[in-house]
């Protein structure tokens, strides 16, 4: 039998967990109010994905012309030929040897990931995952992905992109830098500088190194050098006052969200701003963001993927069956995936207690509370089967407690904590400033 519901009752994070788990193979279709998106699984990996909406946008040939990976005339060659043999493009850049293979892996592998992590940011849909006896993929050059890592990633980023989406408001914005003149270098891990006139095919050819100098501060109060991350100084080389979010998005081959990132960071050290923004206001030095939401969400991320883990391997151990379930059979029932996904959400709303003591240096009268300080979706308030949990808050604990579909609080459906007796205060990481 086919598995299928909505976005409401299982989150993508519980689909994708339970596929994997279960090392099926076959189609996972998603469809949503702005697109409809199939992902390919082989044995329990991700092995292609594909968008109805944006296939032309997303199609490989244009994802390599928009970040000059290829030119139009050899596109065209290439489109000739695919018309001519009916082999993939992939196969052709080869042997064309306009691409190296690992060249090639690297652009199908952020073609794939980013339909996916779009998926992310979806509170409403349907999906239905068929089973198949094999999928259709680029086997050459496209090395599948286990489902953990892109739930840690997507986890990253369901956790920032609300911040982020607090300065980058629009894909279709534009921006420009705030003082065009100004010195920008990006600094490497050891310490050693990448001057912006080196970066050239974005950061194709990076120079020796050299070592690093103090800046000199100049009359106006700005330093002479600035130095930011490596994907900070990529898209900042390609701002020019008329490319859009989206633009610089297709140019940087970085994804939407390590773009829209790196912009964040330029735009919260006053680096660059909107073009009518910079037109109408004078020189200012540069504004630094808040300590706390760095080290918020470094926490974010690294206790998600351990949830994540976490909570993969307690499936296991609750449902030692799921990982060798008979090929060709779909054991699993509407109950289990049901509290497959129950048990993720309290993982989830868990978390969402101790950010929420780290951030305010108590603990939640309520779980509505986690949900007005945007650490959870208010769909996770309820279980799959749409009964609020149960939040039980003591001076020395504090309990997330669920159900099965017959109302019993079974064991893997409760959390427990035990309360500090003060919570780690944000004052607390200045030291790490």
């Amino acid at each position: 039998m086919a598995l299928q519901g909505t976005l409401r009752d299982f989150s993508l994070a519980d689909i994708l967990q339970l596929i994997g788990l279960q090392r099926k193979t076959g189609i996972l279709r998603i469809s949503g109010n702005e697109d409809t998106v199939s992902v390919f699984f082989e044995k329990g990996k991700i092995v292609g994905a594909e968008s109805e909406k944006k296939r032309m946008e997303d199609r490989l040939g244009n994802v390599l012309l928009k970040t000059d990976k290829l030119t139009q005339n050899q596109l065209n060659r290439i489109l000739a030929l695919q018309r001519e043999t009916g082999r993939r493009i992939g196969d052709l850049l080869i042997q064309e040897e306009i691409l190296s293979s690992d060249d090639l892996g690297r652009a199908l592998v952020l073609q794939v990931t980013q339909i996916i992590y779009r998926l992310f940011r979806w509170s409403k849909g349907e999906f239905r995952f068929a089973q198949t006896t094999a999928v259709e993929t680029e086997r050459n050059s496209f090395h599948p992905i286990a489902v953990d890592s892109i739930l840690m990633e997507g986890m990253r980023i369901l956790d920032e992109w609300p911040l982020i989406e607090r300065r980058v408001r629009s894909f279709q914005m534009v921006l420009v830098p705030t003082e065009p003149d100004r010195e920008i270098r990006a600094e490497e891990a050891s310490g050693s500088f990448i001057d912006e006139s080196e970066l050239d095919d974005a950061l194709g050819d990076i120079g020796g190194e050299q070592e690093p100098e103090e800046p000199q501060e100049t009359a106006t109060g700005l330093p002479e050098v600035v130095t930011v991350s490596a994907n900070e100084l990529r898209v900042y080389v390609l701002l020019d006052g008329r490319r859009s979010v989206q633009e610089i998005i297709d140019r940087s081959d970085l994804g939407d969200f390590e773009t829209c990132k790196a912009l964040f960071g330029l735009m919260e050290t006053d680096l660059i701003g909107e073009v009518e923004a910079v037109q109408d206001r004078p020189s200012q030095s540069p504004v630094y963001r808040e300590f706390l939401d760095r080290t918020l969400t470094a926490a974010a991320a690294l206790l998600g993927s351990a949830l994540l883990l976490a909570g993969s391997w307690h499936h296991l151990q609750t449902f030692p069956g799921a990982a060798l379930a008979p090929y060709g059979a779909i054991t699993e029932t509407v109950e289990t995936l049901r509290l497959s996904a129950s048990q993720s959400r309290l993982a989830r709303l868990e978390f969402g207690v101790r950010l929420f003591a780290l951030h305010s240096s108590k603990y939640p009268e309520t779980l509505g509370d986690l949900a007005a300080m945007g650490l959870i979706v208010p769909a996770e308030l309820e279980d799959p089967w749409g009964r609020p949990y149960d939040y039980i808050l003591t001076r020395r604990s504090y309990q997330i407690r669920g159900a099965d579909g017959s109302g019993n609080h079974r064991p893997e459906l409760i959390l427990t904590g035990r309360i500090e007796s003060q919570p780690t205060s944000p004052s607390a990481f200045s030291s790490l400033r």
